[in-house]
């Protein structure tokens, strides 16, 4: 088996994930980032491997992201925080349309396409008094721990104002509301609401649309979660790894990257298929072949295929899957040459087709074939697919001299057949 790691190093703490070729995670760990950031991205990449009982070696690849993303000396790519987060959160919650990722540095409103996608984004543009920092700055000056303030503040009935938007004039605000005796929780709800304020405006800006999910440390902050969802007027999904977002959108996408380089170039559109395509895989087929949706099944078969190495290829328009193609190569099978192709399945959305969308997947697999040195590429066809089979003749498919039979097993033949074998017929 083989894995990717994804590491956020953040301004406040450091993020590793480890996924395995299906996507689920195998290991994570968080640390204190502290002055010195290729230590902390080292820190947290030995936990997470110990938590997943790994060793180095068994990783193929490693990506990292966030605030400190260069300083890891032995990443292979970096990806941007943004884009990590993005593909993060619809991991995380798949009907994400819009991302809040707020942490210690920086707060931003992401809007996201299905798969993950940025459309658009935007950040806040001033000091810390739009993000994390805010908070930590508050509760050091109140003596509350970080981890507490958002409760405190939810037991507020009067919450006091908080106008300054720069975090050292607000800090001021707080201790000059402390020497009038305002009460605690008071204080502690006035800097959310202040801090919510602005990154409801950030929010409207991006033009948000349901479902969001909130990212980043501040997402452990109840006060927080609670507010946003009172002023936004809309659910806000929080999963207990939102902390860990960035790092498994970085690892996500350090995955798609090794696929892709296993692969060579690719054709506008076209990607490697992966586990977490089979429910809308399935969606598909059923939509072609009028069966029941089973996202179970074809999740076993992209297992199968990532295991093996064999092509698996999808196709993405309007940011969601449209298309898919699966072959494999196999030899001497019917008396067939020593390396031969099969296209076991090829499909296109209703809604997509005749956009010539089947015609570059399938080309993308032949290719595979071609440099796997492959001559010769068979499929099956049933009769009442006639479309299907027009489709393959018009990419040179010819008749072959293979006639497929067909036996059902029946109960009651399967019991005859171990009577004779056992003897008790």
């Amino acid at each position: 088996m083989q894995y990717v790691a994804g590491i956020d190093v953040g301004s406040r703490t450091t993020k590793c994930v480890i996924l395995d070729a299906d996507g689920r995670i195998v290991g994570q760990a968080i640390e204190t980032t502290g002055a010195f950031l290729s230590q902390a991205a080292e820190r947290a990449l030995t936990a997470a491997l110990r938590a997943a009982g790994l060793t180095r070696a068994d990783l193929i690849y490693i990506a990292s992201t966030g605030w400190g993303r260069y300083q890891v000396p032995f990443r292979d790519v970096q990806i941007t925080d943004i884009t990590c987060h993005a593909r993060g959160a619809v991991y995380l919650y798949p009907a994400t349309r819009t991302v809040l990722d707020i942490g210690a540095q920086n707060t931003r409103a992401i809007r996201v396409e299905p798969n993950g996608r940025v459309r658009a984004f935007r950040m806040n543009n001033r000091c810390a008094a739009g993000a994390g920092r805010f908070l930590e700055r508050t509760a050091a000056a109140l003596e509350v721990p970080l981890e507490e303030m958002g409760a405190w503040a939810l037991r507020s009935q009067h919450p006091e104002r908080i106008s300054s938007i720069c975090a050292v004039l607000a800090e001021s605000e707080v201790i000059n509301l402390v020497s009038h005796e305002a009460r605690i929780e008071d204080i502690l709800a006035g800097v959310h609401q202040a801090l919510v304020e602005r990154i409801a405006s950030l929010v409207r800006q991006v033009g948000a649309e349901p479902e969001l999910t909130l990212t980043g440390g501040v997402a452990q902050n109840v006060g927080m979660v609670h507010m946003l969802r009172q002023y936004l007027g809309m659910e806000v999904r929080v999963s207990p790894l939102a902390v860990y977002a960035g790092a498994i959108g970085a690892a996500l996408l350090g995955w798609n990257r090794v696929r892709r380089l296993r692969w060579g170039s690719l054709p506008a559109g076209v990607r490697p298929l992966t586990v977490q395509d089979a429910p809308r895989i399935a969606e598909i087929d059923a939509v072609l072949t009028g069966s029941p949706p089973d996202p179970d099944r074809w999740a076993q078969r992209l297992r199968a295929y990532t295991a093996w190495g064999e092509p698996a290829l999808g196709y993405e328009t309007d940011g969601q899957l449209v298309g898919y193609a699966l072959g494999f190569i196999r030899g001497r099978e019917f008396g067939l040459p020593d390396r031969s192709g099969w296209v076991e399945g090829i499909g296109v959305d209703p809604r997509y087709q005749h956009r010539g969308i089947g015609r570059v997947l399938l080309e993308a697999v032949l290719t595979y074939f071609r440099n796997a040195g492959v001559r010769e590429v068979y499929t099956l066809i049933p009769e009442a697919w006639r479309n299907l089979g027009t489709f393959f003749q018009a990419m040179a498919f010819q008749p072959a001299s293979l006639t497929c039979l067909r036996l059902e097993l029946t109960e009651s033949r399967v019991t005859s057949d171990e009577s004779r074998v056992t003897g008790n017929g």
